[in-house]
């Protein structure tokens, strides 16, 4: 049997449906990749307020650089 178009034939309908199936699938996936992205970031950003707030109270309680006994014992 010859098909007068290729995109009639079931054949192709069959490549297309598997095509549209697999993007769908990549969709998917790209958007768990992408949120999981975004958790990650935002844990770097509080890491790293954390790492500044840390510093601040270690420098608060060394006097800071001026202060000679925090001088004294290296801070």
């Amino acid at each position: 049997m010859y098909f007068t178009r290729l995109d009639d034939s079931p054949m192709f309908r069959k490549q297309m449906q598997s095509l549209e199936e697999g993007a769908d699938l990549l969709r998917e996936r790209c958007l768990k990749y992408h949120k999981g992205c975004r958790k990650y970031t935002e844990g770097l950003g509080e890491a790293y307020d954390g790492d500044i707030a840390f510093a601040s109270s270690l420098e608060a309680f060394g006097g800071g650089h001026n202060d000679p006994i925090s001088v004294a014992f290296g801070g």
